[in-house]
This record gives C-alpha cells, sequence and structure tokens, in this order.
C-alpha cells in the first residue's frame, strides 16, 4: 500500500516507476556490455570487489592528515600476466552516471585534491591486498577511472579500460595528492575554509 508521502516522491506512480525501470535496465545493459567488452579483449580483466567497505567495522581504513577515512568503493577489477599468471594490474572503478572528465582533466582534479575519491580507494586496496599503500612498486600495477553507465556516454567506452589512468605513467601524482590533501585538511583546522 502506497502512503501519501511516498506518492509525493514518485513511489507508487505508474509512470515514473516505469521511467526509472527503464533507467535502471539500460545502466545494467550498459554496465554488462562493456564487461563482455573487456572479458573478450586479449589483456581481459576480473572482477573481485564490488561494494566494498571500508573504514568501519574492522575493514581496511585509511588516515589522511590526522582523519580517518570511511566509504564504499563500486568496484575492484584485477588482470593478470598472461605468460606467469602473476598479478599485472588492480583496477579501482566507480560508476559515474554523469559524463566523466577526460583523463587530462581528472589527473589535474586528482593532483589538486578536487577528485579524491579514486586515489584514497586505491589505497585502501593496495592496504587490503599488500598491509601497504603508496609504495613505487604498488602504484606501479594500479590503474584508475570511472565507468560511464547512462545510455548517452556509453557508447564511448565499449572498453571502460582504455579510459583509466595508469598510476605508472604518473609516478608522483599520489604523493602530489596526498601533500595537496594534508594542506587542506590543515587549513580546515586552523579555520580557513
Amino acid at each position: 500500500m502506497v502512503n501519501k508521502q511516498n506518492q509525493r516522491f514518485g513511489y507508487g506512480n505508474k509512470t515514473i516507476w516505469s521511467i526509472e525501470c527503464e533507467k535502471i535496465l539500460q545502466s545494467v545493459r550498459t554496465i554488462l556490455t562493456q564487461d563482455i567488452n573487456s572479458a573478450d579483449s586479449t589483456d581481459p580483466s576480473y572482477p573481485v570487489l564490488f561494494e566494498y567497505n571500508f573504514g568501519k567495522n574492522n575493514t581496511e581504513s585509511i588516515n589522511l592528515g590526522g582523519i580517518n577515512l570511511i566509504g564504499k568503493i563500486d568496484r575492484v577489477d584485477v588482470s593478470f600476466n598472461s605468460e606467469n599468471n602473476y598479478l599485472q594490474h588492480i583496477f579501482i572503478l566507480d560508476y559515474k552516471g554523469s559524463n566523466p572528465h577526460s583523463k587530462k582533466e581528472m589527473i589535474e582534479r586528482i593532483r589538486n585534491a578536487l577528485d579524491c575519491q579514486l586515489l584514497i580507494y586505491t589505497f585502501v586496496i593496495q592496504k587490503y591486498f599488500f598491509n601497504n599503500f603508496n609504495k613505487e612498486n604498488l602504484n606501479n600495477m594500479m590503474k584508475i577511472g570511472y565507468i560511464p553507465y547512462n545510455k548517452n556516454n556509453s557508447h564511448k567506452n565499449k572498453d571502460f579500460r582504455k579510459s583509466v589512468i595508469a598510476l605508472e605513467e604518473f609516478p608522483k601524482l599520489a604523493d602530489e595528492f596526498i601533500k595537496t590533501v594534508e594542506i587542506y585538511i590543515e587549513h580546515m583546522k586552523n579555520g580557513n575554509f
């Protein structure tokens, strides 16, 4: 039974619900198509974690600038070296309904701590797998990016891995990010917003 408050927000409205269902189905189709294309590639990756909570209930936590961070990582994929089956790359992926920034814009946003999400997630997963984070050998295997899931931009990345940033190509990015975050936190602690 639908109450009046739910009707006010569109719950129980057949027209709105059918539109929302179609959006959800389109998002699922888009993500599955991208995964199928990725699996068919010569260098497949495999999802290993979905909706991973961190920073509470005895899960991995990261402390930046004296602040323990809490969050949820949408997805983590791994790929293996085809010659020796060793772990080759770890992909930190976040689903986005809006158009993600270009690689160049993303790098600048990360460097300036305007987009903190992917590197924080990277550090959490490094700690999860290796009990350490932000080390050169670990950063070199990390690839980070967004997976667009709406029908308006799904055609752009048939294989989402083509739009990810390989941290080994930007060896100072993680350190620059941490330094910027720590400066921002110190400013906030001092009341400078």
